[in-house]
């Protein structure tokens, strides 16, 4: 039993006040419970109302991640506006100026399953989820994409290989052009006296006069041929052959890659000619072609002055 002093107002002293053991307890039992009242308070209030420094961080992070997740999101609907322009101009332009088929919408649809390590996000979020099922469908539309350019590429290297090949230009300059003498067609022999077939085109012009590739290809013949004298064949590919005939001088060999425009030779009369001139054909499947129609390089202007200057009666040899 403890002691207890009061003051006593009456006689201004300190007075002992004797405490009982029971009213110690129940005193001390009071200070307990309001002191274990007064812990859990505080600890509900600290644990509900004020973070740790793990949840501090954890709350930065989820921030991060849901900044990053907008920023992707964005991102991939950048990707999807960019690849449907790619997709039209492929579609709509390329493949329309270049004469290909447009592909379908199941070209386009082409996809495949999503790859294993994205399982678990699949999971975790449903923007998430989303952002990945398009992101994997993205990446098959950007492979088919690829592809559809890699065969509009090798379409167009070949369209410019063909186009280069195929005779398109005069095999003379223009300024050295005197006239045109018997084209292709049935005309009257100048020895036989008698209706033949000419296979070729004859331009009148000066001996050593240079005469050009009309196409991109390969020499298969350079050298003395009957009557067409010394001659130069040219194989186009794509089935056109071209002839040049009654040279003076030939200067590329056999099996000599040679481009349109490049030199092969020199104006002449040799073999069965009556006069300097050029003996050209343009062969199709070894069909003979009017030249003419390959001349694409001569002003219409003076292609006319040329036919006019020009008489069916003319011929420069004696094939």
């Amino acid at each position: 039993m403890s002691k207890k002093f009061v003051f006593n107002p009456i006689s201004l002293e300190f007075e002992l006040k004797k405490i009982t053991f029971k009213q110690f307890i129940k005193n001390f039992l009071t200070h307990t419970f309001v002191s274990l009242l007064i812990g859990i308070i505080s600890g509900y209030l600290i644990f509900y109302n004020f973070e740790t420094l793990e949840q501090k961080n954890l709350q930065k992070t989820n921030t991060k991640i849901a900044w990053n997740i907008k920023f992707i999101g964005e991102k991939i609907t950048n990707q999807q506006k960019r690849l449907s322009n790619l997709e039209y101009y492929d579609n709509y332009i390329y493949r329309t100026i270049l004469g290909l088929k447009t592909k379908s919408s199941y070209y386009y649809a082409i996809g495949g399953s999503v790859d294993r390590y994205d399982i678990n996000l699949l999971q975790s979020n449903q923007e998430i989820k989303e952002y990945l099922i398009i992101s994997n469908y993205l990446k098959y539309k950007l492979r088919s994409q690829s592809e559809s350019f890699t065969y509009i590429k090798n379409d167009i290297k070949e369209k410019d290989t063909k186009n280069a090949s195929i005779p398109y230009i005069s095999p003379l300059e223009k300024k050295d052009i005197e006239r045109i003498g018997s084209n292709i067609g049935i005309r009257f022999h100048p020895i036989l006296r008698i209706p033949l077939m000419h296979t070729g085109l004859d331009i009148s012009a000066k001996t050593g006069t240079p005469v050009y590739a009309t196409g991109d290809g390969i020499v298969v013949l350079s050298g003395i041929n009957n009557g067409y004298g010394l001659c130069v064949k040219i194989n186009h590919g794509y089935k056109y052959q071209t002839r040049y005939a009654h040279l003076s001088k030939i200067i590329v060999t056999d099996g000599e890659i040679v481009k349109r425009g490049q030199l092969i030779g020199y104006v002449g009369s040799t073999g069965r000619s009556t006069a300097p001139h050029l003996h050209y054909e343009v062969r199709i499947n070894d069909k003979p072609m009017n030249p003419l129609k390959f001349m694409n390089d001569i002003p219409e202007e003076q292609f006319q002055q040329i036919i006019s200057n020009s008489s069916e009666k003319d011929s420069f040899e004696e094939l």
